[in-house]
């Protein structure tokens, strides 16, 4: 259910302003509406200083140990913004080796054609009347120089000439093919500094490795900056006028009387007003504590249904989860996930935002055990190895009418999912257009006789079909089709013809699911050949096959659900649900409390 939500406006006295947003900070309920921000100095360092701690931390991720292995630095009794400065001073000075290495590794590619050579003995030959000047050019001109100045080769190849013209007069260089060589440092030396130079980076990796076991509290930091962040900019986009400041943002409803008593004890100005259908009014999801494992798959595909849409939450649950067990399609797969999930649930049983993820990860892999054990498929064994209460359903494991019988619960799936997304669109409209979805509903189930009579049943059509399509489609002519708009009437015919490709990309279940069983099979086949020569390297080679094999085919299935499993609900049913997915998720204002270091502070986020 999305929980109705009211557009409120606080009104405070300008003096009060840091206490008007550390007690609606530390009520937590109102979503602060953020138009234009003034501009401030102390956001822009924190920007900065947010900037850094997110370098810094990539920075560790990806450091690897030097080579000089010197003792940890000692930051034990470091606390969160100490550690960062600590990392800032490694990074900066990291920054500057860098700097540095570059600009040695281009000298030496400059010099080394060269040869060693000190700029200060140059110098003294010009002063006794002897000029030195490196040049280098094509075959064609070094031909026509040699004949002017007395050169002498350095080196050549097909392209071009190294070579030095000498001469006891001055030479314009813009009149001669020179050569610009840095002159502060020789060959040697800064081959001597590049070893120096990589030498103290590995010192500062070390550094920064030792770090590696302080991540957790660096992005705590990063966290209580972002907050910080975030606390500011509602500060600097309060409404100001004479002596009186304002905030403006969402609350639920059901915590009206929670945000009127704390205006009454804080001396703050209510303007309560129901949303507008112009106000962008973010999304609150309420479900029963049993249905909200289904969270996780919308934060990690990043949808949130509009304020003004409906919650399918629990309709996507139930239907993801039949789409992961036949997309993965193996008990044995699903037991193993099973046992990886009670595990997990485990070892990380005190850590809160993982405890969703899990239980869904434990829902899906029983979903699968029972849609294996219908199939009677574990890690593509032949059901004939197993006993017959394993061997599953005839229905879906007779060779004579397995995959057409699959097929059809596929179609029957797309069949049931997308009519009753049109049916449930007609209860929320409630007015003669209703009639149009409905209309919608017999053409899917007009589609779902076509589909089957032609893939699962041979071409054997049921006749009555045709009255579907008869009845629906003028129904939609009637009710659905805006006759005022001529983009709806463009669009009407590829919106039918759509309908009937939805239904018929629900095969994509069947195919992924045989295709992963098919990769089973053949990996355990191919083990078999080479456990049964009873020869030990083949035998070693036989068990790598099952182990690498099987879990690419995990891989694999988890890539399907992905790309398949989550696309029919967000794209085929959504479309049939007429949801956008124009939603973003509501974050009230809060202050609350971390532990940094022994240290606590207060956090908004």
């Amino acid at each position: 259910m999305i929980v109705p939500m009211k557009k409120t406006m606080i009104l405070a006295l300008e003096h009060d302003r840091a206490n008007t947003l550390s007690q609606l900070g530390k009520l937590g309920l109102l979503h602060v509406e953020i138009s234009q921000m003034k501009d401030s100095e102390d956001r822009s360092d924190l920007q900065h200083r947010l900037d850094n701690v997110a370098n810094i931390i990539n920075e560790i991720i990806s450091v690897k140990s030097g080579k000089n292995h010197l003792p940890p630095p000692d930051t034990k009794e470091m606390d969160a913004r100490a550690l960062f400065e600590y990392a800032m001073g490694v990074c900066g000075k990291m920054t500057e080796l860098k700097k540095k290495l570059d600009y040695l590794l281009r000298t030496i590619s400059a010099l080394s054609p060269w040869g060693n050579f000190k700029s200060s003995t140059l110098e003294e030959l010009r002063k006794k009347g002897l000029n030195i000047y490196f040049c280098s050019t094509t075959h064609d001109i070094f031909g026509s120089l040699r004949d002017k100045y007395t050169c002498e080769i350095v080196s050549s190849d097909k392209h071009k000439v190294l070579f030095l013209i000498i001469s006891q007069e001055q030479v314009e260089p813009s009149s001669i093919p020179a050569v610009m060589l840095p002159s502060e440092i020789t060959l040697d030396e800064a081959h001597r500094d590049l070893q120096e130079n990589k030498d103290w980076i590995a010192v500062q990796d070390n550094l920064l490795a030792a770090l590696k076991k302080h991540l957790d509290l660096l992005k705590e930091y990063e966290k209580e900056l972002i907050a910080e962040k975030e606390y500011l900019g509602i500060r600097d986009s309060m409404g100001s006028m004479d002596r009186i400041i304002s905030v403006t943002g969402y609350i639920p409803s059901e915590n009206l009387e929670t945000l009127k008593k704390s205006a009454l004890e804080n001396g703050w100005g209510l303007l309560i007003n129901d949303p507008l259908p112009e106000d962008v009014v973010p999304t609150l999801i309420k479900l029963p504590a049993i249905f909200r494992i289904v969270r996780p798959i919308f934060d990690f595909i990043g949808v949130e249904p509009g304020y003004d849409e409906v919650d399918v939450s629990i309709c996507f649950l139930f239907f993801f989860s039949i789409f992961f067990a036949m997309l993965v399609g193996d008990a044995g797969y699903g037991t193993l996930y099973l046992i990886a999930g009670i595990f997990l649930k485990f070892k990380f049983k005190d850590v809160k935002p993982l405890k969703r993820p899990i239980n869904l990860f434990i829902f899906l892999s029983l979903a699968t055990i029972v849609w294996g054990f219908l199939n009677g498929a574990y890690f593509g064994i032949s059901t004939a190895k197993f006993p017959s209460c394993m061997k599953g359903l005839n229905f879906f494991t007779d060779v004579n009418m397995r995959d057409k019988n699959i097929q059809l619960t596929c179609f029957l799936l797309a069949g049931f999912q997308l009519s009753f997304a049109r049916l449930w669109r007609a209860v929320i409209l409630g007015n003669w257009r209703s009639l149009g979805q409905i209309g919608w509903a017999i053409m899917i189930w007009a589609n779902f006789f076509t589909v089957t009579g032609l893939l699962v049943k041979e071409g054997n059509i049921a006749p009555f079909t045709i009255w579907l399509y008869a009845v629906g489609f003028l129904m939609l002519l009637a009710f659905y089709v805006d006759w005022t708009n001529l983009g709806n009437i463009f669009n009407f015919p590829f919106t039918v013809i759509g309908s009937f490709t939805d239904v018929l990309s629900y095969i994509r279940l069947y195919a992924v699911g045989l295709s992963s069983y098919y990769v089973a099979m053949n990996v355990n086949g191919m083990a078999d050949m080479c456990i049964g020569s009873h020869k030990i390297p083949l035998i070693i080679l036989g068990v790598s096959l099952i182990f690498m094999g099987h879990t690419l085919n995990i891989i694999l299935s988890f890539l399907a659900v992905l790309v398949h499993g989550i696309r029919l609900n967000t794209l085929e049913f959504s479309n049939h649900m007429e949801l956008q997915w124009k939603g973003f998720q509501f974050r009230p204002f809060k202050i609350v409390e971390i532990p940094l270091k022994n240290q606590r502070s207060e956090q908004k986020i």
